[in-house]
Order: structure tokens, then sequence, then C-alpha cells
């Protein structure tokens, strides 16, 4: 919705729209000032809107004469047909009209690649229609959207820039069936013209207006969806389907969605604007509501067993059904578009998918959007989310998948033993754990040999399944199950309960037929009674578990007596199942007074009472009271003889020939009304009950009956959603530190960056505790869930700081590996030495803080670092000092030794001169030993 996000592509030269006191422009060009109104209310309340609806515009170029259609001399017939039969002409191009600008739908292809060659294009012929009523036309050779718009226009005479918008498979303004950028092979497309025009005041009292803008991939965009309760949810003359044209008065033909909403944003709230909108023509019974429905119908592409993809560059490309991965992603990435961008528009949405389902990381998608999708700028918050749907749906298909259990061959799950009583199978707890999608529970019960596992067997949709018995013994012992695909609810799983025997004479043991009885009640969502002959007194008597329902069965842990006791029997039936009464071998007529009757109506007759106050009647009503109260819905099937008494001991190895017809039709019926109208099962408080949950009710029924209690319906609940929030809770923990190992990359530079990972893998968790969770108690659990999470925060805080350290240190320690070595050669033992030493201390420092990612201790392990050198740097200091004082003495010695051997020279040199001043004298030389 728009105001939910601030993320806009770049939009180069665009300026925000004018102010304008009131709307301008007609529909013929006159200027019509409309005044502003009294000032909106302080406060933010909404200003009253007001709407002048304008006549249609007239078309600018009509390319003939108006007239009837198949009347007229034309030197080219538009592709019409009045019927399948008839032969369509194939539509050429769409030609440009003068007058519309660049970008909008019939003006001059917008820059950009040019349109693929005629042989690319794909010669497809659609049916095509005016939503407000047409004969049917044919188009084909159209590549994109653009090129559809003309051949449409074309095949009507009608300009191409009166087509707003296509559905398919309806005329109605159904933005579930819009069409997108693909188009089903078989679709039928109906075109949507311009239609009344409206102009509307709309005082901005929110910063969200509650709308959602797609467009047409031709240049013009108008509403998708309109939130309820919204600033234009308010203005009843405003419609999902509008086309915006203009806002302010400038004018938004050619323009984009994003633009559109990035536009109606930025607008400041608190101020009126002007709205100029054009409604699709409608017919009659078009009038639909004003709101939008959920997701677009941009996925959902019709019914052909192909589609046609239409692409913005390139040529279109006949292509398969999307599979469940991309209808689940699209959806996915176009609820994302929305969100950041108030826009929907699903070939947007796969355009990204396609780009992302093999990306590896966030950057490589990145890399792909910016090469194809630049011009929208995404952030990079959006992107990683786009990866994230992308993986999401990758995911979600897999769990899907791996949930539908199908397991080949019946197993038990509960053992009926001599000793021990009725025992759950851990083997049966194991499958059910593994179904995670919601079950529907059909279990089958009666008087043994009646046939009942051959009917199972053929609501598994098999022959051969559940063991058959071919001697006057009972065959099955305690409750078998079989988990099956749901043949017609999809997403559901169909758990078949067969039953042992109810009478056996062997057994002789009433109480535990009971059990098995009740068992069967509270375990299905339908419960199937088999029996033999007709409903009469001796069926009933046979049924008499019903009336020990509720002695056997409590709604809540401690009820009370008298009146507590009717009103948790009266709620009881809620989750009951629904009563099938099979009637096996039935050879009456289903007639009464001579008059034919339904099954059903056979079953009433049946269950109707006595009047009167006799122990007779009494005795006689109460089963039926019983049956009519605990299963108010109830319906009745009969079935003959199946086959021979020779072939019944060979009934699922019998070819279809070999099985009665009537009997096969009567079968197929009954299993045609178990497939489509049995509940998923469900358990007090509404919740859906799962593979899983059905696992740990039996366990829980089971245990309450080996204990000696009554089973308690309540008490059953409670424990399920105590173990399903228990492990909703290590569930959502589990989700959030795998969360926060994938996107985390320790360490962060920042404690913020890991704090708002830590929100957002946090928001995820609860999302899935939420979803997993019971109501009941949840609160303490959800506490929890806080408490659990939290103390993983810390800890990876922790971590965090520890990676940073590690790396930091490391960092340091190759940094100062050069002045090590320097160091241990005694660079730094000189005069000066200390300065040396500083100055490379300070260029190591410089290095280190342009290494990049080395987080959030960066300045503590630094500063930690120079404090662990300060000792070294004092003893160099000190060498320093010492080694420059030593250096001054041995300098002031050799220049006294320098002024000595000066002296001792010109002493030498003053003798010489002596010397040879006598020698002068007495003219002779003196010889001088050197």
């Amino acid at each position: 919705m728009i105001g939910l996000g601030g993320v806009w592509p770049r939009l180069p030269g665009s300026v925000a729209p004018a102010a304008a006191p009131g709307w301008r422009a007609g529909g013929s060009g006159r200027t019509q000032r409309r005044t502003a109104g009294p000032p909106p209310p302080r406060g933010g309340g909404t200003h009253p809107p007001k709407a002048l609806l304008l006549p249609p515009r007239p078309p600018k170029k009509t390319p003939a004469p108006p007239m009837p259609l198949g009347l007229g001399r034309r030197k080219k017939p538009p592709p019409l047909v009045e019927n399948e039969e008839a032969a369509g002409g194939r539509g050429g191009a769409a030609g440009e009209s003068p007058g519309v600008p660049a970008g909008a739908p019939g003006g001059p292809p917008p820059p950009g690649l040019p349109p693929p060659p005629a042989a690319l294009r794909p010669r497809l012929v659609f049916h095509t229609q005016l939503a407000h009523g047409s004969p049917t036309g044919r188009v084909e050779g159209f590549t994109n959207v653009r090129e559809l718009y003309g051949k449409i226009a074309e095949a009507f005479r009608i300009p191409p820039g009166e087509v707003m918008f296509c559905t398919l498979n309806t005329h109605k303004v159904d933005m579930e069936k819009l069409l997108g950028g693909q188009i089903g092979l078989e679709d039928f497309i109906f075109a949507h013209t311009k239609g009344q025009r409206k102009e509307v005041e709309v005082f901005k009292s929110e910063e969200a207006l509650g709308l959602t803008i797609t467009d047409n991939g031709a240049g013009y965009a108008f509403i998708k969806r309109i939130r309820e309760g919204s600033v234009i949810d308010r203005i009843p003359v405003i419609s999902v389907g509008d086309m915006i044209e203009a806002i302010d008065g400038q004018s938004l033909v050619g323009a984009r969605h994003y633009e559109v909403a990035k536009m109606l944003k930025e607008l400041p709230r608190g101020r009126t604007f002007a709205l100029q909108l054009t409604e699709p023509r409608k017919a009659f019974d078009m009038v639909g509501p004003r709101a939008g429905g959920g997701r677009s119908g941009g996925t959902q592409l019709g019914t052909g067993r192909g589609t046609l993809r239409l692409r913005a560059r390139g040529p279109a490309t006949v292509e398969e059904q999307p599979s469940a991965f991309e209808e689940r992603a699209v959806a996915k990435v176009d609820d994302l578009l929305e969100s950041y961008m108030g826009i929907r528009d699903s070939e947007l949405a796969a355009t990204m998918v396609e780009l992302g389902r093999d990306a590896r990381d966030p950057d490589a998608l990145a890399q792909a959007l910016d090469s194809q999708l630049g011009d929208f700028a995404f952030p990079d918050e959006f992107v990683f989310d786009v990866w994230g749907a992308i993986g999401d749906a990758k995911a979600g298909l897999s769990s899907a998948m791996a949930s539908e259990i199908h397991v080949p061959a019946p197993v038990r799950l509960i053992e009926n033993t001599r000793t021990k009583g009725l025992v759950v199978r851990q083997e049966a707890l194991q499958v059910l754990s593994e179904v995670t999608q919601p079950v529907v529970v059909v279990a089958i019960t009666g008087p043994y040999r009646t046939g009942k596992s051959y009917l199972m067997n053929r609501l598994a949709g098999q022959r051969k399944g559940f063991s058959l018995g071919s001697s006057v013994q009972p065959h099955t012992k305690g409750i078998w199950m079989w988990c099956v695909p749901h043949p017609c609810q999809p997403g559901r799983t169909l758990v078949l309960l067969d039953t042992e025997g109810l009478g056996d004479v062997e057994k002789g043991d009433t109480e535990n037929d009971t059990w098995i009885f009740v068992l069967s009640v509270l375990l299905s969502s339908t419960l199937i009674y088999n029996s033999k002959g007709t409903i009469d007194q001796q069926a009933m008597e046979q049924l008499h578990y019903v009336m020990k329902l509720t002695e056997h069965v409590r709604l809540k842990a401690a009820a009370e007596k008298s009146e507590d006791e009717l009103e948790d029997s009266e709620k009881l039936v809620r989750f009951f199942p629904t009563f099938v009464w099979a009637v096996r071998d039935f050879t009456l007529q289903l007639e009464v007074d001579g008059k034919e009757i339904t099954e059903d109506e056979y079953l009433e007759n049946a269950l109707e009472l006595k009047a009167g106050s006799s122990p007779e009647a009494r005795g006689y009503n109460e089963l039926r009271e019983c049956i009519r109260r605990f299963f108010p819905a109830r319906k009745c099937f009969v079935f003959e003889q199946p086959a021979s008494r020779r072939d019944l001991v060979r009934l699922e190895e019998l070819p279809d020939d070999g099985i009665n017809p009537e009997f096969q039709q009567q079968v197929e019926k009954l299993c045609s009304h178990v497939w489509e109208t049995s509940p998923a099962k469900a358990i007090p408080g509404g919740r859906i009950v799962t593979g899983s949950l059905l696992g740990k009710l039996a366990a829980t029924y089971v245990e309450a009956i080996r204990s000696g209690a009554v089973p308690c319906l309540q008490s059953a609940a409670l424990a399920l959603a105590e173990a399903e929030n228990a492990a909703a809770v290590k569930a959502a923990v589990a989700l959030y530190r795998d969360l926060m190992e994938q996107r985390a990359q320790l360490p962060t530079e920042t404690l913020q960056e890991l704090l708002g990972l830590h929100a957002q893998c946090a928001r995820e968790a609860l999302e899935l505790f939420v979803a997993r969770a019971f109501e009941d108690g949840i609160r303490s659990f959800r506490a929890e869930l806080r408490r659990q999470v939290q103390a993983l925060k810390v800890k990876f805080c922790r971590d965090n700081e520890q990676a940073s350290r590690d790396k930091c240190e490391a960092a340091l320690r190759d940094l100062c590996q050069d002045m090590e070595r320097r160091i241990a050669d005694g660079d730094y033992n000189v005069p000066g030495g200390y300065q040396l030493f500083q100055g490379d201390q300070q260029a190591l420092v410089e290095k280190y803080w342009e290494l990049p990612g080395k987080g959030v201790k960066a300045a503590a392990v630094l500063q930690e670092f120079l404090q662990s050198r300060e000792t070294l740097a004092k003893c160099i200091l000190k060498t320093d000092l010492f080694l420059t004082e030593q250096q001054s003495e041995q300098d002031q010695y050799e220049r006294a030794e320098r002024v000595r051997a000066a002296r001792r020279m010109m002493e030498t040199a003053a003798l010489i001169l002596i010397n040879l001043g006598i020698a002068v004298a007495t003219r002779r030389l003196p010889r001088f030993p050197f």
C-alpha cells in the first residue's frame, strides 16, 4: 500500500506535481473552474469528497464511419465472427494514432529494442470481445501487450488508446483475472474500454491513501485495490479499475505504475488534491464491489494447457503452465512490490523470479536485477527480501511435497492386546509425525464380518490394502490406519481408520467394543457405521454403544452434575463426526405406502420416535434419541450384494465385470460423498488437526483409557496445546538461530547492524510461532520464546565481539611482523631509535584503520595492542636516551682528541720551523729522523 515504504525507482527529470486549488479541464477542452469548498477540519479530518461526472471523451480519430458492425463497404474488414464456425481474418499491425503521446496506447513505441521480426511472432489465435458487449473477434500475431491492444482495436474498429486493460475468461472488472504477462492458450480475452470520466477532490488526511496501483503495460495506470477503511475507500465514486489520467492537472498518460504511486505518496498530508479518472465502460451486470480482491490474478493463467508469455523486450514465447514454485514465488514478490512501492505487477514479479531463481546469494540477484531492471534502482533491503521470498517459495514447495505422505500399505495405529489392553503403535505415530498437512479422518465401525475393509480400500482408491477376511472369524484387530493424498482436497491428507469388528462372540468383551467405538468417534471427522440387511430394531440394538458416549466421553475435565452434564453433552455434538450409515446386502424396496423414498428418508423413518411414555416406548426411543442428538448431520447409503456368495471370498480380486454394476455405482456414490463433504478434523478451540497432532490425540485418549479415566476433549486439547506450543517455541528458536547464522556475517561493522538483523529474525521466528501455536496458554510460551531469543541475542552479540576481536588481533599480528623483525634485528637500538619506532607504529595504525570488516571491537583491540607495547616503547626510549648520552660523551672525547692531535701537530710544525731557522743561520741543514 502507498505509505508503507519509501522505496522508489529513479525518475530522471520527474518533478513534484504543482498544487492546484480545484479542478480545471473537462472532456471538451472547456475550462470548468471548481471551488475548493470549505477548508478541511483540523486534526486530520476527512474533507467531504466532491465528484464531477463528465461524459465519455470522444475518440480522437475513428477509422471508419459510425455504423453497425457488419454494414457498409470496407476495404479491409476487421476479424469479427459471430460464432465459432465463422472464419476469422488475420489482424494487421496496430497503426499509430495521431496526437497520442509516446508511450500511450496506440502511440509510437517507446525507445528501446526494435519489435521482433514477424517470423518470431507467435501465430496463435485468441478469441476476444469487448467487455461491455460485442461480437467475437480473433486476434493473432502480437508479441507484447501493446501490440495485443492494437490488434483488439483493429478488430473492433476503435482507437487503440480506448483499450484500458483486459481480463481473462470474464467480462467483469475482476482484478483476480487481470491479463498480465501471460495468457493461457485457451483463455478468452475481454477488453475493457474507456467509459465515464470523473473528477474528484481528495483530502489527504492520512499518509497512506490505501491504493494499490498497476498498469496495463501500454501507458495507462489504474487502481488495482482499495484498502478497506482507507481514505479512498471513503469516497464512493472511486472504484477498482478506474484509470488515473491526471493528478492536479499533471497528465499521467504514459507513466508507469510506480511513478503514479510515488507521486501520490509524495503529496503532503493535510492538503486537497484533484484526481481525474476514467472508469471502464460497463454493461448492466458488470457492477461489482469497489474494493479489489486479494492477490493479482496474473499468476493464475486461466485454463489453457500452456501459456503465451508476453515480454516487454524480445519475442513472446509459448511455455508450459507455471510450476507451483513459480506461482508461489511470483505471488510473494508481487506482495513485496505492493509493500515497498504500492504497486502490483505480476509480469515484473515473474521477471524478478526468473532472474533470481538461480541466484546464489543476494549480491548475485542484485547484479541480475541491475542488468535487466536497472531503472527501478531497487535498494539493498528490497533485493534481500526478494531473494528471501524466492528461497521461501522453494522451501515451502519442498515442505509441501514432503508433507504429502503416502503410506503404501495400512499400518496398525492402536493394538488390542490381551495383557496390556489398548496400545498405540510407535511406527504409526512416526508415520503421522511426518504428515504436516491438515487431515481428513474417515473411520469405519460396525459388526464384524460385514465388509468394512473393502469399503475403506475403495475410499483409498485401491482394490487391496486393508486385509479382507473370508471366514466367520473377525479379521481386523484394533484400529488400522492408511494415509493417502486426498483425491478432492489438495493440501490435505486422507487418513482412513479401519476398526476391529464389534460384537465378536469369541472375544465376549463389550467394554473393549465400547472403547473401540469411542475412539472411532473421537478420532474421526466422518464416521461410517457398516451393517448388513436392514435398519431394524436388531440393527439399532447393535449400535447401543452410542448410548454410552456420555459415560465414556467428557467435554470438560471436572463436569458438575445435572445441568452442566446436559450442557456439556450438547456441546460435545460440535466435535463429533458426521455420521454415515452404510447398509450392506440390502434387498428391500425403498418405498413407503407405495411411494418411493430416498436412502436418507429411509434412515430418518427408522429413527422416528414412538409416542407415549411407557417403558417400551422409552426403551425404543432412547437409542434413537441418542443417534439424533449426537449425530445431527447424518447420511444413509444402501448397497446390493456385490457378487455371488461363491465370489465374495475373493472380492478384491474380481474384475469390474465380475462385480454387480449396481453395487459399483453405489460404492462410487459413497466414495464421492465422503471425499467431497468430509471436513478436516478439528478439536475444541477450532484448531485444525494435522497428522502429527492426530498421533498425539490418539496417544492422549488411549492413555486416559488405560489409566481408567474418561477421555476428555478439553483436557486432550489442552495437552495438545501445551505440547504443540512447546514444539512451536522450539521450532521458532531454531528458526531464529538458523536465520541469524545465515544472515549475520560476523563480525558486523556496528552493533546496530547486528541488532537490526536480530529484530528481523526475531519477527520471522515470532510469525512461525504464532502460526503453529495454540491460543490456549500461548502467553506463557510467547514469554518463553522471548526469553530464549533474548539469550541467543546475547550469545550472538558475544560471538560478534569475539569474531571482531579475533579478526582485529590477527590483522595486528600480520601488520606488526615487520616491526617485530626490526626489533629482533636491533634496528631501534640506536640513538633516535625511539622516534623511528614511533613512526613505524603510527604507519601500522593507519594501515590498520584502512582494513575493512574489523567489527565492533576494532578500537578496543587497537587500544589494547598499543597499551601492550607501551613497555616495549619505554624500553626503546630508555635505550635511545642511553645511547644518545653515550654518543654525546663519545663525541666530546673524540672532539677533545682531535683538538689534542691538532695541538700536537701545531707544536711539531713549530719545532720544525725553529729547526729550519737555525739551519739557515748556520748554513747547516738538520737531519730529521723522519
